[in-house]
């Protein structure tokens, strides 16, 4: 899904567009993709530090409860999750690759976590795209999950279409207050 002038139009007045395909993953799990649009009225590098803030990144994730550095090696971090869903406790480790140059940022799953994952896979990236002749940005996050767990469509379907617009807009009340705003608040 490319964003059309429309789209971008609805975006700048604070829309957030999802994009969701659920499918089948080979093994027969159901599995769901998911990217999603936000206009951010700051310049990439605003988000860039942000998003950047590996211990503070619960705050943009709904749900997640947790976020902690466990390795660090050049341009890439790996950084432990914990979360309840569905009164399941889940906990992941994600590799973070930034490239600064490109305004992009990608995360895997990390499997040689195997103590710790309790989800198969997820993989996704940030994109920051510098609009506005640099003094704003949209922000595109794009997100594939594979939780291992058989999980029916409809829930899929609901936790992509609330939680990726809750993400972006997590991160764009954080960086609207200078990375000052919690969840909790």
């Amino acid at each position: 899904h490319e964003l059309s002038l429309e789209s971008y139009e609805e975006i700048k007045r604070g829309e957030i567009l999802v994009f969701e395909e659920l499918f089948r993953t080979a093994d027969g799990k159901d599995a769901a993709r998911g990217k999603a649009y936000a206009y951010f009225a700051q310049p990439w590098s605003t988000n860039w530090a942000i998003l950047t803030d590996y211990y503070a990144q619960q705050e943009n994730m709904p749900r997640v409860a947790t976020s902690e550095v466990v390795k660090r090696e050049g341009s890439k971090v790996w950084v432990k999750f914990e979360m309840e869903v569905l009164w399941v406790d889940l906990a992941w480790v994600i590799q973070q690759s930034k490239d600064e140059e490109a305004h992009e940022i990608r995360f895997l799953l990390d499997h040689s976590y195997q103590d710790v994952n309790s989800i198969d896979d997820t993989q996704g990236s940030w994109e920051f795209i510098p609009v506005e002749g640099g003094k704003a940005t949209v922000v595109v996050y794009r997100v594939f999950v594979d939780t291992g767990y058989a999980v029916p469509d409809f829930i899929l379907s609901y936790l992509t279409r609330k939680d990726l617009p809750d993400v972006l807009g997590n991160l764009r009340k954080r960086v609207g207050s200078g990375g000052k705003w919690r969840k909790s608040d």
